[in-house]
């Protein structure tokens, strides 16, 4: 095709269809290679400020000061989330009922937030966080992200999250 023929309308026509069938073989192309993709998603955690550390240490053992918490603006608290996901093995089990105890709709949505959207290891320490929350109001979030991931197909996260709904149902 030369310039002259691409100025016509059935010029400009032949363009725009090729146009729309290498878009939806490139979305095909894409929507075939999810994995390749989700290996690079990950949720980035911000590091503890020091002046938070002795309110993680207090999660942490189960004894938040109430007052101190109610102090903290929205980043601050959400500190103490991203400090329980980004510290090494053991974690500790304390944090997690601390947190949700203090302010139950951040931090579960937070955790929900993690789930879809983490790596697979970060899904598996927000399911872990939900599980040792022991929150009732967990059970719809979980309900949610099981559909979520049957319909990705995520069986490893799909079973691990039907194993802690079950384990919440039953407490």
């Amino acid at each position: 095709m030369n310039k002259q023929e691409l100025r016509t309308l059935t010029g400009q026509l032949l363009l725009l269809c090729a146009m729309l069938a290498g878009s939806v073989v490139l979305a095909v192309l894409i929507a075939t290679q999810r994995g390749f993709f989700e290996k690079f998603i990950e949720e980035r955690y911000a590091a503890l400020p020091a002046s938070l550390k002795p309110l993680a240490d207090a999660a942490a053992e189960g004894r938040l000061d109430p007052e101190a918490f109610n102090k903290l603006s929205l980043p601050e608290r959400l500190f103490l989330y991203d400090d329980w996901m980004a510290r090494p093995e053991p974690l500790p089990a304390g944090t997690p009922r601390s947190l949700v105890a203090a302010d139950s709709g951040l931090y579960l949505t937070r955790a929900e937030r993690t789930i879809v959207s983490g790596s697979e290891k970060q899904k598996l320490r927000a399911l872990n966080f939900l599980e040792l929350a022991g929150a009732k109001d967990a059970i719809p979030i979980l309900r949610k992200a099981r559909q979520w991931s049957i319909k990705r197909r995520t069986v490893e996260i799909t079973a691990r999250i039907t194993e802690t709904l079950e384990r919440l149902e039953r407490n």
